[in-house]
């Protein structure tokens, strides 16, 4: 048996191959509102605005999905936050939970999502999310960039 041997050589820069592939701006722009659109579900909402007050944006060619909430990254990382040297004992007051600007550090404390109205809420809500939307996101994204909307 002879030995066969094969050389590839790949003539496209990676930027071209994207932009080949129909990979633009829109196409970014389509997958940042795609993926929100499927996170939603996973998004803690307890009468709050964070699910609702989402940014999606190209920026430095990456598709960007901002929730615009000051506590959106306290319910996306699911761990009480307290201001030590107010509230060590991390109470919940009647004016919420105090603390100083720029002082809260987060707990082993887990929070508990609301599960009301999105019965999937979690923290990580992406991590969580995307095994389950994967074959959705990925449909969609291929039959908007052959120009076909879901």
């Amino acid at each position: 048996m002879d030995n066969l041997s094969v050389k590839l050589v790949w003539n496209k820069s990676p930027d071209t191959a994207v932009k080949n592939a129909g990979i633009n701006n829109s196409t970014l722009l389509f997958m940042a509102q795609e993926l929100k659109r499927l996170y939603n579900p996973y998004v803690p909402k307890d009468g709050g605005p964070l699910s609702s007050e989402v940014n999606t944006y190209v920026k430095n060619n990456v598709g960007v999905i901002h929730y615009t909430q000051p506590y959106a990254h306290y319910q996306y990382t699911g761990k009480v936050y307290i201001d030590p040297a107010i509230n060590a004992a991390g109470f919940l007051t009647s004016n919420g939970w105090l603390s100083r600007k720029g002082t809260k550090v987060p707990t082993n404390r887990d929070l508990i999502h609301q599960r009301t109205y999105h019965p999937l809420a979690t923290s990580l809500w992406d991590k969580v999310a995307y095994p389950q939307i994967i074959d959705k996101y990925t449909r969609a994204t291929q039959n908007f960039i052959r120009g076909r909307m879901p």
